[in-house]
């Protein structure tokens, strides 16, 4: 009771009021100093190593282009240090309960979504790596693959009575049957 605290971040001075303090995400590979005059006015001064950062996690994680025609990629925001080599594993399902793996691990982008892909569910779960190896949970998300709508609209444009499959052609100029 009665002393007073002034911190510094890098020998500069910042706004804090409390005897403690807690590591934040703009802390990470700062020195952490702090400066506590007593009430009889004796002075000491302490100094953190560098901070490390918070264990490496993901946030944000979506499949992009999930549709029929299209390169499915994954993107997210990679927290808690510098991104390594975060681990990528693909897989799909038609009935929400038996997953098959496909596409290499750890490339962002899965595959090109064939119109056997259509319904199935596509997963995609990431295992934050940071580059001193250190690995956060793992993080997972899952969309159907659909219709996109340009291709939707590409097949509306071409309906014919009696046919009943489509030459379209995808993302790629790759030509496809639906």
């Amino acid at each position: 009771p009665g002393a007073k605290f002034i911190w510094y971040r890098n020998a500069k001075e910042f706004h804090h009021q409390s005897s403690w303090y807690e590591i934040a995400a703009v802390d990470e590979g700062q020195r952490i100093g702090i400066l506590v005059t007593t009430p009889n006015g004796e002075r000491e001064f302490w100094e953190s190593g560098p901070c490390m950062p918070s264990a490496p996690s993901i946030e944000d994680l979506r499949l992009q282009n999930c549709a029929l025609g299209k390169q499915v990629d994954v993107t997210y925001k990679f927290r808690g240090g510098v991104e390594g080599d975060s681990w990528l594993h693909w897989s799909w399902t038609r009935n929400g309960s038996t997953w098959q793996d496909f596409s290499p691990s750890c490339s962002k982008s899965a595959h090109m979504c064939v119109p056997d892909d259509v319904l199935r569910y596509i997963k995609c779960v990431v295992v934050p790596r940071r580059t001193d190896l250190m690995e956060g949970p793992p993080v997972e998300t899952i969309a159907p693959c659909i219709v996109s709508k340009e291709l939707r609209n590409q097949v509306v444009l071409s309906l014919v009575d009696g046919v009943a499959s489509f030459d379209v052609t995808n993302d790629g100029g790759v030509g496809m049957r639906i």
